[in-house]
């Protein structure tokens, strides 16, 4: 089997699975929270479409040839028609680049929201912020060296006469590309996920789960780095260019993907969330009062009803109970209930598992006689 036609075979397989993967996060996304669409939804429609973008553009690049390759004596060589099918090609290359930066850089944006969500009430969360703002500027370098690099920009894509190496073998393309992508993927590693799971309070063995989701950036480093090291190599070869610019962002979209499907999963494992008012659902938030009883004859705790547990701090109240209404003895003039202690504990759930967040507790005490 043809090298070329080996390489098509993959493409199109890890093209199929990654839509595949999209589609089961956006079912993820709706199962657990309906029709509500955030922002990282949104850029993970849009990566892909840059996903097919991509793969088409690799795919008539291939099919059509590119100047990759080329040199002055060569380029003169070429008849008519393969001119202008290596100018197809050549464009499509062209259009490659654009699509894989800007997938990669939609892939973090991804990532950037959905740690936004996570973290809306963590010292990470302006962190965040700053990390977005230094991603946007990355972007924007790429994008720059793409466009400028080779001037004026139909040189990107002119095979006689010969454009020359600068034009053709991307030499700072693949530099500037996957410095700013490893820099910025490790500003990501580094400041968001790794704090962030010693403050999840999930078992051990979740916790570890939860670590490999959130710290499978290391994978798209590592997947960067192979591919930027292997297509200067074979710098004058554009399939391993293109098809490790495929398993590349294959890796990627797996790795960003993963988190948000994960709770698709566990919401199965426990039985689903449904009407019952279960409080292990994938997404909650609420509070929970703990009442104490003292009393000449002991002390109890006990937990209210859960509607009133959801309900707000209006609903506080101080209760007084006498002993005889406890007992039911129908004795009026006995000791008498005095102090109701109320705790309010906040408790946030997201999609991965239950934060800490600052509690507040309210303390409400009263004493009474009856006569």
């Amino acid at each position: 089997m043809p090298a070329q036609t080996v390489i098509q075979i993959e493409q199109w397989c890890e093209y199929a699975i990654g839509v595949a993967i999209f589609f089961v996060r956006f079912y993820a996304r709706f199962k657990i929270v309906g029709f509500k669409v955030a922002y990282d939804d949104i850029f993970a429609f849009i990566s892909m479409l840059l996903w097919t973008g991509e793969a088409v553009s690799i795919y008539f690049l291939g099919y059509f040839g590119t100047y990759v390759g080329l040199t002055p004596s060569t380029a003169l060589q070429l008849d008519d028609a393969t001119i202008s099918s290596y100018i197809r090609g050549s464009k499509a290359l062209f259009t490659a680049w654009l699509c894989y930066a800007t997938l990669i850089w939609s892939l973090k944006t991804t990532v950037l929201f959905f740690y936004h969500r996570l973290t809306s009430r963590l010292s990470q969360h302006k962190l965040i912020k700053l990390l977005g703002i230094a991603i946007g500027l990355s972007y924007i370098v790429v994008l720059l060296e793409l466009l400028l690099h080779c001037r004026p920009i139909h040189r990107n894509w002119q095979i006689v006469p010969y454009a020359g190496d600068q034009c053709t073998l991307y030499y700072a393309n693949y530099f500037t590309v996957t410095i700013l992508n490893v820099l910025t993927d490790i500003g990501i590693l580094a400041f968001i996920p790794i704090p962030l799971i010693w403050k999840v309070k999930i078992p051990v063995r979740q916790k570890i789960l939860v670590a490999l989701l959130l710290c499978s950036g290391l994978f798209i480093i590592a997947a960067a780095i192979i591919r930027c090291v292997l297509s200067i190599q074979n710098i004058r070869s554009i399939d391993t260019s293109g098809v490790w610019a495929i398993r590349e962002t294959f890796v990627t979209i797996v790795a960003i993907n993963a988190p948000c499907i994960k709770p698709l999963f566990s919401s199965s494992s426990r039985g689903g969330s449904g009407g019952g008012g279960s409080s292990n659902t994938a997404a909650h938030s609420g509070s929970y009062k703990l009442r104490s009883r003292q009393r000449a004859g002991g002390s109890a705790v006990y937990d209210e009803d859960d509607d009133d547990a959801r309900g707000s701090d209006a609903d506080s109240q101080v209760k007084i109970i006498s002993d005889s209404q406890a007992r039911g003895d129908g004795d009026r003039l006995q000791d008498k209930i005095n102090v109701t202690t109320m705790v309010t504990v906040q408790r946030h759930d997201t999609e991965l598992g239950e934060f800490e967040e600052p509690h507040s507790y309210s303390v409400a005490a009263g004493s009474g006689y009856q006569r």
